[in-house]
């Protein structure tokens, strides 16, 4: 209750008579987002309400500086922008006139949620390339404007990720900073979120490429689960020394791509040189489908650009050429797993911490899958740390293996952890042996035993045993959707969590879907 009093809408309320508040999905220091349904149109919203009240009540000069994001976006009608439909004043429960315009609802999250969900994994290239391409298409809208329009604050949780009949759709948003270019300069104010600016951002500049910079960065993020250019220190942050390094090669932190033109287009997009950086969206979408047309050779390992070349000439140096031993990636899994069963024991932290690192020392992979581990080793509360990561890890990305494997471990540093969630790791354990072929009648014979023991579980999974003794996963899947027509989220989640086991096609389709069910939100 106290979440809701802090909001300027309280859920459950109506908003100028049609617009009934059923979620607040978020806020900033300017405004505060919520998923309203249309009490005539029976259809789902957001709106975005300012915090800022109106001083003068009637005041149309202060009103349309409020109200020009909302101008622009309903100016815009593009499948890759969130689009307005309406715009508003209302009169607060303090007393003051508020501003709020009313969007698409985009049930999936933003792309950083997106990310999120693969966990470990990186995400697949060509769900990567699918999304770069269809912000390109967005931001082009902007960019063919005259004189240009620039977003300005370019970033993952500005991208609306939905879904069509089409697939994944992605979508700008948060035109807060848009602005028109200087006609004559073609340059606008520097704003926006600083691990995403350009070098011009030191000279309070921006223009279009500035906004390939920050696409290009989210580009590199989105194929190696890295900053280009990370920001250390408020050191770096008065000095713009964030901005001097060198990005390592997209294959230093994903070994999975080979690839010299796709990482030349990238390193072109995220250029400190803002001319050798591609100047507007057509022309990093152009780069990009030129890239599909050709004929990728395979295997191969890419080419360091140019500007890196110093840098592993310098490598080479301070090495000394001394090889370093070669680790391969079962032995380094064993050196991991010694090491979280030496974390299982308080006294034993530094040792493991030091096992960690050497496990990682020389296999990247491994290190990508298992570094989280260790920075939760090294948290203020491990214990807790690794409970609300378990918990994270099968809510939001569905990994069983790491639910169970982080619960065990705090169970081992904290006994009473185990009354509290020891049902819940039965249960994971079960998905576990569900999901293997070989052993998915022990899974629903586990399964069905716990039901009988345990009260939570009997209520939320009793309802699936005889449906699940088929283990026929698109039969779970016929009887989800027969739920979502009921608006059962809760039944038709737990059953599409249990089809998404068995068939990884289920598991792809519904992955994203699922999480906005559990919320009890129909997509």
């Amino acid at each position: 209750m106290s979440d809701e009093k802090e909001t300027i809408l309280k859920i459950g309320s109506t908003l100028n008579r049609k617009y009934k508040v059923e979620k607040y999905l978020g806020g900033g220091a300017f405004g505060e987002v919520y998923r309203v349904k249309n009490t005539f149109l029976k259809k789902r919203f957001a709106i975005k309400v300012f915090k800022i009240s109106l001083d003068v009540k009637g005041n149309e000069t202060t009103v349309q500086e409020m109200l020009d994001e909302a101008v622009l976006l309903a100016k815009f009608d593009h499948r890759n922008i969130v689009k307005v439909h309406d715009a508003d004043t209302f009169i607060g429960d303090d007393g003051q006139e508020h501003v709020f315009f009313v969007m698409d609802f985009v049930p999936g999250g933003d792309l950083d949620d997106y990310w999120k969900s693969f966990g470990a994994k990186f995400v697949p290239l060509e769900n990567v390339i699918d999304i770069i391409k269809q912000i390109c298409l967005g931001l082009n809208v902007l960019h063919s404007e005259h004189p240009p329009m620039i977003h300005r604050d370019i970033k993952p949780q500005n991208i609306m990720i939905g879904y069509d009949d089409h697939g994944v759709v992605a979508k700008l948003t948060d035109f807060g900073l848009v602005k028109t270019v200087n006609p004559s300069t073609l340059y606008a104010s520097a704003k926006g979120t600083l691990a995403f600016k350009a070098p011009e951002y030191l000279e309070e500049i921006d223009n279009t490429s500035t906004d390939i910079f920050a696409l290009g960065v989210t580009f590199y993020m989105l194929l190696t689960d890295r900053l280009p250019y990370p920001i250390d220190s408020d050191f770096d942050v008065m000095t713009g020394n964030w901005l001097k390094q060198t990005p390592k090669p997209l294959n230093y932190h994903n070994p999975l791509i080979h690839d010299e033109e796709l990482e030349n287009i990238v390193f072109t997009a995220i250029s400190t040189d803002p001319e050798k950086r591609y100047q507007n969206a057509q022309e990093l979408l152009d780069a990009i489908e030129s890239w599909e047309k050709s004929e990728k050779p395979k295997d191969v390992e890419p080419v360091v650009p140019p500007v890196l070349e110093v840098e592993k000439k310098e490598e080479k140096i301070s090495n000394k050429d001394v090889a370093e031993p070669q680790v391969t990636k079962s032995q380094a899994e064993k050196q991991v797993k010694d090491a979280k069963n030496l974390a299982k024991d308080p006294q034993n932290f530094m040792y493991a911490s030091d096992a960690f690192e050497e496990a990682f020392k020389h296999n990247n992979e491994v290190r990508e899958e298992h570094q989280e581990n260790l920075e939760i080793l090294n948290s203020s509360n491990p214990p807790e740390k690794l409970v609300d990561e378990a918990l994270n890890a099968v809510d939001k990305l569905l990994d069983y293996n790491k639910g169970v494997d982080y619960l065990e471990q705090a169970f081992a540093q904290k006994s009473e952890y185990r009354q509290q969630y020891g049902s819940k790791l039965e249960l994971w354990k079960c998905f576990l042996l569900i999901r293997n072929p070989t052993t998915i009648d022990e899974g629903i014979d586990k399964l069905r035993q716990l039901t009988s023991k345990d009260n939570l579980i009997n209520r939320d999974y009793s309802f699936t045993l005889d449906i699940l003794s088929s283990k026929d996963a698109h039969r779970l899947e016929t009887e989800a959707k027969r739920y979502l027509e009921m608006n059962d989220t809760e039944k038709a989640s737990i059953l599409i969590e249990l089809a998404m086991l068995m068939d990884e096609d289920i598991k792809n389709k519904y992955r994203f879907q699922l999480r906005s069910w559990k919320k009890g939100i129909i997509n």
